[in-house]
């Protein structure tokens, strides 16, 4: 390793190292969120070698890592159709059986699993992350997907404008893996953009992006207690979401500077534990 100086205050290093190929396969899947779930068991069943890598030790990405869930509706706009099944039902299925899931049909609207919203929150599917955890990792090894967890992409190796590899660190160090066919499932498009494909970044005119929220959970909530406050505030804000008044008194006094004109709080399966999505 050699540093380069340049000028100003930016500092670099020039790091020359041999990385060894530590693995081959047919297709390569990289994120092991929702959607490089579903991309690699597709794959392993239409009966190509399949590899899935994800950066964390567990599956399931922002919906175990981040929080985030309930999964919203599955279902058609009028709320009388479910559109999104297949994998994805068969995940739902499979959380129903290890007591960690509510079937979306058995999730009205205007239900505490929807934050007592109407309008598109009918049938969303309340989970619980560590059952999502498990329902993957049992779909992925049953479709014959094989893993590799605490795995990060880096870059991209490329013969001019194919994808021939990918360079990869772990607890084993750098490594490469060599794929016929990639699927870029990082959220974000990092293997994409690694790879010199043309993208936009936020909206055309300023590049500006959904602000970012935090999901977390709370406990000890009496349940009853915020059904009663629902029940007596539908007669006064029909519609609204939970709590929104008292967000919209708060803004007033300037005593919630938060730029969100509401917050979504969801019920979760256990009794007294709500997940809030600032």
């Amino acid at each position: 390793m050699t540093e380069e100086k340049t000028a100003g205050r930016t500092r670099s290093y020039r790091w020359v190292q041999d990385i060894p190929v530590i693995q081959r396969t047919e297709v390569l899947v990289v994120g092991g969120g929702s959607s490089g779930i579903a991309a690699a068991v597709a794959s392993a069943r239409n009966g190509a070698q399949t590899l899935l890598i994800d950066r964390y030790g567990f599956l399931g990405g922002t919906s175990t890592a981040g929080l985030v869930g309930p999964f919203m509706t599955s279902y058609s706009a009028d709320g009388k159709t479910q559109v999104v099944r297949g994998i994805f039902q068969e995940m739902v299925e499979r959380m129903v059986a290890l007591g960690g899931a509510i079937d979306p049909g058995q999730v009205p609207a205007k239900s505490p699993y929807c934050a007592f919203i109407e309008l598109g929150h009918a049938h969303v599917t309340p989970f619980h992350a560590e059952a999502l955890k498990m329902a993957a990792l049992d779909l992925i090894e049953e479709a014959g997907v094989e893993l590799l967890l605490h795995t990060s992409f880096l870059d991209t190796i490329m013969e001019g404008e194919v994808i021939t590899g990918v360079v990869v660190a772990n607890k084993g160090g750098l490594g490469i893996i060599e794929a016929e066919r990639f699927i870029d499932t990082s959220a974000d498009a990092d293997v994409a953009a690694r790879a010199g494909v043309p993208y936009q970044k936020g909206r055309p005119q300023d590049g500006l992006m959904q602000p970012a929220t935090l999901f977390f959970r709370i406990g000890n909530v009496d349940d009853a207690a915020v059904q009663a406050w629902v029940e007596e505030h539908e007669r006064i804000h029909p519609g609204e979401r939970l709590f929104h008044c008292l967000v919209q008194e708060a803004r007033e006094k300037g005593e919630f500077p938060v730029p969100r004109q509401h917050i979504g709080i969801y019920r979760e399966l256990q009794p007294g534990v709500w997940r809030v999505n600032t």
